[in-house]
């Protein structure tokens, strides 16, 4: 077995040319970690609670709801019409992220995490 040799300068490397996606999920594991550090969700009442749940469930519902049916019509009207492959795959991502959005308070609410703690 051939073994293999990681320099410094590898490790540099591949750092400078991943920097957008390592950023992007450091922030993605940041937002978790400081909910779950938070001890915000033992407080009964915060001042922002109940806006925080509103929005939360206004984009885990109708908004979700909205960006995926309308995600689906665009991308299959593009596809039936013969348009660019690129509109019909932005809509497919479309629709995967609204199903995501709808998913998103139930997960969080299975995890611990509450609006009001992600704010503190």
């Amino acid at each position: 077995m051939k073994k293999i040799k990681i320099t410094k300068a590898d490790i540099k490397k591949f750092l400078t040319d991943h920097q957008d996606a390592l950023s992007c999920m450091a922030i993605m594991l940041l937002v978790p970690a400081v909910g779950m550090a938070s001890d915000a969700s033992s407080i009964e009442i915060t001042p922002l609670q109940k806006p925080m749940e509103t929005l939360v469930k206004f984009v885990s519902g109708p908004f979700a709801g909205t960006i995926t049916v309308g995600s689906l019509v665009i991308g299959l009207a593009n596809y039936r019409m013969g348009g660019s492959q690129s509109i019909t795959k932005d809509s497919a991502i479309g629709v995967g992220c609204g199903a995501a959005m709808t998913q998103v308070d139930t997960l969080c609410q299975s995890l611990g995490i509450t609006a009001s703690s992600l704010t503190f």
